[in-house]
């Protein structure tokens, strides 16, 4: 049902300082004001900046056509003068492009790509496809083009990008002593849970799972974690962090569990720490998080702290 990745961790390429910064939007199109603003912001910091065709494209609710986006993406891997690939927002329409993609061209460019929400599909199958990591973290237009980027996220977004450094540390001490090392897999649980049951969706034996996710009615948020745990993914998991569930707008049913309530039933028969309150997810103050790489997580009567395992980056 799930495909191994195809080798073993590869290490990104890391961004230079004053390094070019390829910015697609493979999913739903991006507010232009928005994206100018988060454009000159990474100027700013002395990044140079190309914005591929698909940041200012629309068909529908999709940033173009699927072979546009397809297309964007790949330029912006193969292009050598690109150093990482930032994706401009979410959406919609990861999904549509990953039977376009060369892999193994990905693999050998080996380029960051950073971005959350509706990449999680992209970061996933990448990884499934060749082993090669992701950041999962803000977006050119969705986060950097606020009139006021928010510090909070900068704090913990920079120290990744540029050095591979993350240390979360949370007060949670209800759990039992546990130390593991894992892979970290972040994402937002709706878009994940669609590619369960094809080549996408990475099979990793000591998964670290950090899920959040936006707007989902509790019922249907409970019905994509029931069809995780019926696929079976949570049996050899190392821990499942819990980020932010931006609350829906509108609950279709009268009598509704509190989230906690859900979470409970959903993880009750899973054999490992289930850790809530990290800062992660559709809210503006969040932290960059890794997808496929390597963390060690140590649970003891101080609290949880999660860190990078290796360097995620090599020239």
């Amino acid at each position: 049902m799930y495909s191994e990745p195809e080798a073993d961790f590869i290490p990104l390429r890391p961004l230079p300082d004053q390094g070019t910064i390829g910015v697609v939007a493979p999913s739903s199109p991006v507010e232009q004001n928005q994206l100018e603003r988060g454009v000159a912001y990474l100027r700013n910091l002395g990044y140079q900046v190309v914005t591929g065709e698909s940041c200012f494209a629309r068909e529908n609710y999709l940033a173009g056509s699927d072979a546009l986006r397809a297309n964007d993406l790949m330029h912006m891997i193969d292009d050598d003068n690109v150093d990482a690939v930032f994706c401009a927002g979410g959406g919609f329409g990861c999904l549509r492009i990953l039977n376009m993609l060369d892999y193994e061209l990905i693999a050998d460019k080996r380029k960051m790509i950073v971005g959350y929400s509706d990449i999680t599909a992209l970061h996933w199958a990448v990884y499934a496809q060749t082993g090669l990591p992701g950041i999962s973290a803000g977006m050119v237009a969705s986060d950097f083009g606020r009139e006021q980027v928010d510090p909070f996220f900068e704090k913990w977004f920079w120290p990744l990008i540029r050095k591979g450094n993350m240390q979360i540390a949370l007060p949670s001490t209800d759990h039992a002593p546990h130390t593991a090392i894992g892979t970290a897999m972040a994402g937002t649980v709706s878009v994940l849970t669609r590619l369960l049951g094809s080549e996408f969706f990475p099979r990793v034996a000591d998964p670290v799972y950090i899920f959040e996710d936006v707007d989902e009615p509790t019922h249907k948020l409970e019905g994509n974690l029931q069809q995780c745990v019926l696929a079976g993914i949570f049996d050899q998991v190392e821990a499942i962090f819990l980020g932010t569930f931006t609350p829906a707008s509108r609950e279709p049913f009268i009598d509704v569990p509190t989230p906690d309530a859900m979470f409970d039933r959903i993880f009750r028969a899973v054999r490992a720490p289930i850790i809530k309150g990290l800062d992660y997810g559709h809210i503006n103050s969040k932290m960059a998080v890794p997808v496929g790489i390597p963390v060690e997580l140590e649970i003891n009567r101080n609290g949880t702290m999660l860190t990078l395992a290796t360097n995620p980056f090599k020239s």
